[in-house]
C-alpha cells in the first residue's frame, strides 16, 4: 500500500512540475514552439491578398484610361475646350451608365482641366476632394486611385483617368473621375479570408499619417499609431522607405490586445501596404496550447483523485492493521 501511495506521489509531483513548464513554455512567445509552416502560412496569405487586390486595383485603372480616352469622351472635352460647349449624347450617356454598373462604381463624372464638372451619373459631391487633390490631378500622366478621407471615419476611393488630345500622350483635354464602393474593395481581401485569419486590412501613408483604409471586417476607417510596429516596417518608415517590399512575418498585439502573427506586404503600384493578422496559438506534440491546458488539467484531476482515494484506503488498512 505504501508502494502504491509513494507512485502516486511521485507522479503527481511529475505532473504538476511538467504541467508548469508546459504552462510557463506555452506563454512565452517562441517560434521554435510553433508549428514549422504556420508564419510561411501567414506571409502566403498577405502575398495572395495584396496580389489580389493589386490586380484587380490595376485592372480598373488600365480600363478607366481607355475610357476616358475613348473617341466620343475625347469629343467632349475638344468641343469643351475649343468652344466653351458641353455636349454629351445619349450613346455616350449610356456608355458610361454601363462602364460604372460594370465596375461597380458610385459615380462616374467627365472633368475639365480645369476642374470643372461636365457630366455627372450622379448627383455626389467632389467639391473638397477636387480642391485638395487640384496639383497631383494636373500632374498625373497616368490613371491613379485616391483615398480621400474626409471624416466621420468616411472616406472616398476615386480613379482619375486623363483624357489625351491624341493617343496616350501628350496634351491632356480632360479627366475621367470614377468613385468606387468601399464595399467592393473590401470584398477583394476578403476573398482571402480563412478560419485563422482574424482580420486583413488596407494602410495607407500619407503625410507621416498611418490611416486604415480597407478591413475585412467591414470597419469604419480610423488613424492608427505611427509608431505602430507592424505599420511602420510595412513602409519601412525607419529606413526611409527604402526596402518597402520586403515581406516580414512577426509577434504582436492586434487593437483587442490579443497575440497574433502579422504578415505585411507592400503594393508598389499604389503605395498601400496589405496586413494579414491570424490567431496566434503555440502547438506541442500537434496540440495547441489551449488543448495541452485541458488535457493537463483532466489528467491532474485523475490523479489528485487518485491521490486522495490512496489516503482513504491507506487510513483505512491502518486502523484495520491496528485493531
Amino acid at each position: 500500500m505504501k508502494f502504491i501511495q509513494i507512485y502516486i506521489i511521485v507522479s503527481l509531483i511529475l505532473l504538476v512540475f511538467g504541467g508548469a513548464v508546459l504552462f510557463l513554455t506555452t506563454s512565452y512567445n517562441d517560434y521554435s514552439l510553433l508549428s514549422k509552416n504556420y508564419p510561411q502560412e501567414t506571409i502566403d496569405l498577405s502575398m495572395m491578398a495584396a496580389r489580389t487586390l493589386d490586380l484587380t486595383i490595376n485592372e480598373k485603372l488600365e480600363n478607366s484610361l481607355l475610357i476616358a480616352n475613348f473617341p466620343n469622351v475625347r469629343d467632349v472635352f475638344n468641343d469643351y475646350s475649343e468652344n466653351n460647349e458641353v455636349s454629351i449624347n445619349e450613346s455616350l450617356k449610356r456608355d458610361l451608365f454601363t462602364a460604372l454598373e460594370f465596375y461597380d462604381g458610385l459615380d462616374i463624372a467627365l472633368i475639365s482641366t480645369e476642374m470643372e464638372i461636365l457630366f455627372q451619373a450622379n448627383d455626389l459631391s467632389y467639391e473638397s476632394f477636387l480642391n485638395e487633390k487640384l496639383g497631383m490631378i494636373k500632374s498625373q500622366k497616368d490613371s491613379k486611385i485616391y483615398h480621400f478621407h474626409y471624416g466621420n471615419g468616411e472616406s472616398m476611393f476615386i480613379l482619375i483617368a486623363p483624357s489625351f488630345r491624341d493617343s496616350f500622350e501628350g496634351e491632356i483635354i480632360g479627366f475621367v473621375l470614377m468613385e468606387l464602393s468601399k464595399e467592393s474593395l473590401e470584398e477583394v481581401i476578403s476573398r482571402k479570408i480563412s478560419d485563422e485569419v482574424t482580420e486583413i486590412y488596407v494602410l495607407d501613408y500619407h503625410e507621416d499619417s498611418i490611416t486604415k483604409i480597407l478591413s475585412s471586417k467591414g470597419e469604419n476607417l480610423d488613424f492608427m499609431n505611427v509608431n505602430d510596429l507592424v505599420a511602420r516596417q510595412c513602409f519601412d518608415i525607419e529606413n526611409g522607405n527604402t526596402n518597402k517590399e520586403t515581406l516580414k512575418s512577426m509577434k504582436s498585439l492586434n487593437r483587442e490586445g490579443h497575440n497574433v502573427l502579422s504578415a505585411h506586404k507592400y503594393i508598389p503600384s499604389i503605395s498601400w501596404c496589405v496586413i494579414v493578422e491570424t490567431e496566434f496559438d503555440y502547438k506541442i506534440l500537434g496540440l495547441t496550447s489551449s488543448e495541452s491546458k485541458f488535457l493537463f488539467y483532466i489528467l491532474s484531476s485523475f490523479f489528485i483523485l487518485g491521490f486522495l482515494v490512496s489516503l482513504i484506503v491507506g487510513g483505512v488498512y491502518s486502523l484495520k492493521k491496528n485493531d
